[in-house]
């Protein structure tokens, strides 16, 4: 099949877009942000303000996985509303498709603060994480990040503060290099040498919520839907 000309893609495109179809979009970037939020409400539920003059650390696997989970539903938003390369194994067409969905679902939310949902670094630092590890690794072993130097890995403490404690008191005292943590009092988490704005993402992602809930069927309550498509669904009106 011959690649589409300029004028067949915005036709294409149109076409889709006043489809019953397009409703799928909608719905997989209104419960994407549904779910960020709530992960993130759920996170700072659990990582409260500890009583004056005090911190914690914690070491918490089912917490430390919505984490992951809440960066890796933001990363899938970031996907849906913003342009990127061609991939090799995506034709002419696909991609032509692509960048015009990208620019309909932005128009949607346009005037909204979308930084932290956008952001490159944070996306890299959760897609590539073990490439980030390499150099790591690699900056270490060439002593590009001095020895001794201690890497925690999925931990979650009040402030910045509390890993001085990870320090020790035996010379030479290492240096921390905080791989994977996520500071409570800040809201953000440490990832790969990437700081992530958890907070942030949580209200960018409630205004989005919020913004195309009268485009969602019961907004409220997340349930299956069937998109019926039939020989008439992409005419137009």
């Amino acid at each position: 099949m011959s690649e589409m000309s300029r004028d067949e893609h915005d036709e294409a495109w149109s076409a889709i877009a006043r489809s019953p179809l397009f409703s799928a979009y909608i719905y997989e970037l209104h419960w994407l942000a549904c779910d960020v939020v709530r992960r993130a409400e759920a996170l700072f539920e659990q990582t409260p303000s500890p009583e004056p003059g005090s911190g914690y650390i914690k070491v918490d696997p089912s917490l430390s996985s919505e984490i992951y989970a809440l960066l890796s539903d933001a990363a899938k938003m970031r996907l849906l509303i913003t342009k990127r390369q061609k991939r090799r194994d995506q034709s002419r067409d696909e991609y032509e498709v692509l960048i015009r969905r990208v620019d309909t679902l932005a128009g949607l939310l346009s005037g909204l603060s979308l930084d932290a949902i956008c952001s490159a670094e944070a996306r890299h630092s959760v897609e590539h994480f073990d490439e980030r590890l390499d150099k790591t690794a690699l900056d270490i072993y060439r002593d590009t990040i001095n020895k001794p130097v201690n890497l925690p890995f999925d931990l979650i403490v009040w402030s910045r503060a509390a890993l001085e404690l990870l320090k020790g008191t035996r010379e030479p005292r290492p240096e921390i290099y905080p791989f994977r943590v996520y500071v409570a009092s800040e809201r953000r988490f440490l990832n790969a040498g990437a700081e992530i704005d958890i907070a942030a993402l949580h209200d960018e992602c409630a205004a989005v919520r919020d913004r195309l809930a009268p485009a969602v069927y019961n907004p409220s309550e997340r349930g299956a839907f069937v998109s019926v498509l039939t020989e008439t669904s992409f005419d137009a009106a």
